[in-house]
């Protein structure tokens, strides 16, 4: 993922293919870009990568500190990618090492055996090739 420009880019592997999306924020709304084989997944999940769906109505904090911050930021809202994977490798990495060494080994890591994202901004994606033993990605 990355912020340019007040644009919020994220270059990701969907059930269709690689994908690039831009998100930008205007006038209160956001308006999505997405290029590459799975743009129009991409596209279709936007929605949700920005938090649309969540029911604020049975969210209960503990810990204090969530707590303050749901208080200051009313409308708060938190992502979902539908992407376990992309979310899972990088989370399991910084379990064992600082923070900046798991962002070092999941950026060599894409940089290694990722390939281009589609789009007009140079990013890399992770390339999850599904197999027959591979559980379906899910979608709504």
């Amino acid at each position: 993922m990355r912020i340019a420009d007040g644009d919020v880019w994220r270059a990701t592997h969907t059930p269709e293919g690689p994908a690039t999306v831009r998100l930008a924020l205007h006038d209160g709304a956001v308006d999505v870009d997405a290029w590459g084989p799975g743009a129009t997944w991409a596209a279709e999940h936007a929605a949700t990568l920005c938090g649309e769906g969540d029911d604020a109505s049975s969210f209960r904090l503990r810990e204090r500190a969530l707590a303050d911050e749901w208080r200051r930021r009313p409308g708060m809202r938190t992502p979902r990618s539908e992407a376990v994977f992309e979310a899972l490798l990088p989370t399991v990495l910084g379990q064992k090492v600082t923070t900046e060494e798991a962002h070092n080994s999941y950026r060599a890591l894409v940089a290694g055996i990722g390939e281009p994202a589609p789009g007009p901004i140079r990013m890399r994606v992770y390339v999850c090739t599904p197999t027959k033993s591979s559980p379906p990605v899910a979608s709504r």
